[in-house]
């Protein structure tokens, strides 16, 4: 076992602890986990990582309050190959044999770390190492609710991506005084910035004068000046951080903004830097007037105070083409959002939840020239739609829930705001598209249930003097035979099987069909071709409309488990039928354009093992070419293929010509 490279144990969940002597396995390059249990004669510790210098990629060490530590021991510090570290305590913080500070400066990584991952540390303190590895690419810090102090870390050059959740003690992110800062960009690399639940966090540096905070003007000022930004800033996301009121500008984001239960002011001190009218981008080498946020594609605000003038000073100082999201929820103060916007040209979506007091949506929305979709839930005081909606002529959805007013207003047909959104929704063009299909189905099979499908005629007797003139090989050479059917007692024409359910001979019989409770033969295959093709091409209709309303779903916020399992089994349900309706498409039009019916198909799979075996070839009698074969069976005329009833070129059925009269 001493030259074990792999020890996959990442799903072992019952895993309580390792055992002694793995430190023995010198060669290991990959041990996903590693699991701390209190100390025994069978349990290993730390100690037994001392040795594994060859690991590599991710490395998972749980339960570290059970650590117990040996003084000046590094145990991580010369794996060189690892990667990804993640590290985490358990939740009852008095359980601790060892101070957690201490067993976190043991488990100091090798420089070539990448990925930090640390949960549940209750010590006041992190580790300086943290700033010392440059190529650290990714940094999550989750529940270290006692955790007051973070290292520097804005001179990280790879650091892209930054989490910091539930650190509940935490009150700045760093410990330099707001009043020492001078203008410039930090975090060069930084993309991702994630600040949830920190209850506590009042900025991300200091002030020398905490009486300073209540005055907004002052703060306005200063922090329009001060402040640094992030220079290639796509996502942000601030949650639950009620008492933030301070962060570095982000000027240049370029995706997505988020901001829940959290003060305005983040949002307002970046859009202030208007008046400045200079912005560096990491993106280009010199300064340019580009307006604050003007590439941001995404904007979410929930849960904010004075949301009213945050928005009011958002939508006039900043450049808004390439928003394409909008969303607003949750902000019972928010009563208008009458303003002026220059332009909204690319906005896509416009989501507006929860705003109770909401009395009137703002009249710019019929400009929204682009917008998709539009979704209002929950504003009971909302009267009614802006008037010009019908100017959204891109408008896919409009979903209006739990607003009696508007929702009122809006019924179908006979609501007063009905006319001016009827048009805009895509869901009556799908509704006619499926009816148009589905009609053309039903049609269908009303005329494949209802036309015979072919019957022997009574006089019929196969033409004596013209077979009397053929060898007995010679049919079996061209497969056309004179037949007679034992159980009708009576001569059968070419092609021509006994049906035992409809219990008499069909004209070229392709098989008994149970949908139709009819024979599918000569006259009706047409129209039962046609519910086949009709059948596929509205399911396919329907699946990508499911697919399609699924994608565009907002479930982060709807969170309708009950409606998301109807979707999924909706969606499952379309994808089989149309995969089950297409392949037996596929099938009859493989039949159509070789002449043949399913039970020839069968039967020339004999016939050619026979020709095979008496070194003969065998071809299908009744194959001419595929332009001849599809007009024998759908008709001559392109244009009436399509419509099943079409049937006035069929002649008597007992006759048909084959490739030996060409």
């Amino acid at each position: 076992m001493v030259r074990l490279r792999h020890l996959e144990i990442d799903k072992c969940n019952r895993l309580r602890y390792m055992p002694c002597g793995l430190g023995q396995l010198t060669c290991l390059t990959s041990l996903p986990m590693f699991k701390i249990s209190k100390r025994d004669r069978h349990v290993g510790g730390l100690s037994e990582l001392n040795r594994l210098n060859n690991l590599g990629g991710q490395l998972s060490i749980e339960s570290l309050t059970n650590a117990t530590l040996e003084s000046g021991t590094a145990y991580l510090e010369e794996k060189l190959y690892l990667e990804s570290l993640f590290l985490s305590w358990s939740w009852d913080e008095y359980s601790s044999q060892w101070d957690e500070e201490e067993v976190l400066e043991s488990l100091r990584p090798h420089p070539n770390l990448k990925e930090p991952q640390v949960w549940m540390f209750h010590g006041a303190k992190f580790s300086n190492w943290l700033s010392s590895i440059t190529k650290l690419v990714q940094i999550h810090l989750n529940f270290c609710k006692k955790l007051r102090n973070l290292p520097p870390m804005d001179d990280l050059p790879s650091l892209k991506d930054l989490d910091l959740d539930g650190l509940d003690a935490l009150e700045h992110v760093s410990d330099i005084e707001i009043d020492t800062l001078t203008a410039t960009t930090f975090f060069p690399s930084l993309k991702f910035l994630k600040i949830s639940r920190c209850p506590n966090l009042k900025g991300w540096w200091r002030r020398r004068k905490e009486d300073d905070e209540d005055d907004e003007e002052s703060t306005k000022a200063s922090t329009t000046e001060l402040l640094p930004h992030f220079p290639c800033f796509s996502t942000l996301t601030i949650w639950g951080c009620p008492n933030l009121t301070s962060l570095p500008l982000f000027p240049t984001l370029n995706d997505e903004l988020s901001l829940r239960i959290t003060s305005g002011r983040l949002l307002q001190q970046t859009t202030m830097m208007r008046t400045k009218g200079k912005i560096t981008s990491a993106a280009t080498t010199s300064s340019s007037t580009t307006l604050p946020l003007s590439n941001l594609k995404s904007l979410r605000l929930s849960g904010m105070e004075n949301v009213e003038s945050v928005l009011k000073e958002f939508l006039q100082n900043c450049c808004c083409t390439s928003l394409e999201s909008l969303e607003i929820e949750c902000c019972p103060e928010l009563t208008s959002l009458q303003t002026e916007v220059h332009a909204f040209t690319s906005l896509q979506k416009l989501m507006i939840y929860e705003c109770r007091n909401l009395m009137a949506l703002p009249n710019w929305i019929p400009n929204l020239t682009s917008l998709q979709e539009l979704a209002i839930e929950s504003c009971d005081k909302l009267q009614s739609l802006p008037e010009g909606m019908s100017r959204l002529t891109n408008l896919r959805l409009l979903r209006i829930y739990d607003c009696s007013h508007l929702s009122e207003r809006c019924k179908r047909d006979i609501g007063a705001d009905w006319a001016e959104i009827s048009h805009s929704s895509a869901g009556f063009l799908n509704a006619t598209i499926f009816t148009f299909l589905a009609s053309l189905c039903l049609f269908s099979f009303s005329v494949g249930v209802l036309t015979d499908p072919g019957y022997v005629p009574s006089s019929y007797l196969p033409d004596v003097e013209d077979s009397s003139s053929v060898s007995d090989e010679e049919p079996k050479k061209n497969g056309v035979q004179l037949k007679y059917c034992d159980k009708c007692a009576a001569y059968k024409p070419p092609r021509a099987h006994h049906c035992r359910v409809c219990r008499r001979c069909i004209l070229r019989m392709d098989h008994h069909c149970l949908w139709i409770n009819n024979c599918v033969g000569y006259c009706n295959y047409k129209a039962f071709f046609n519910l086949i093709l009709y059948a596929t091409i509205g399911s396919i209709h329907s699946t990508i409309t499911i697919i399609s309303c699924a994608c565009q779903k907002d479930w982060n916020y709807s969170g309708r488990t009950p409606l998301k399992i109807f979707y999924v089994a909706c969606g499952a349900m379309m994808l089989a039928l149309s995969a089950t309706l297409g392949t037996l498409l596929g099938w009859h039009i493989y039949l159509i354009t070789h002449n043949m019916t399913t039970i020839e198909y069968y039967e020339g799979i004999r016939a050619a093992w026979l020709a095979k075996k008496s070194g003969l070839s065998y071809r299908h009698p009744f194959d001419l070419s595929v332009y001849k074969n599809t007009t024998l069976v759908l008709g001559p005329n392109m244009l009436r293929w399509l419509w099943p009833a079409s049937i006035s070129y069929l002649k008597d059925g007992v006759s048909f010509p084959t490739s030996r009269d060409i």
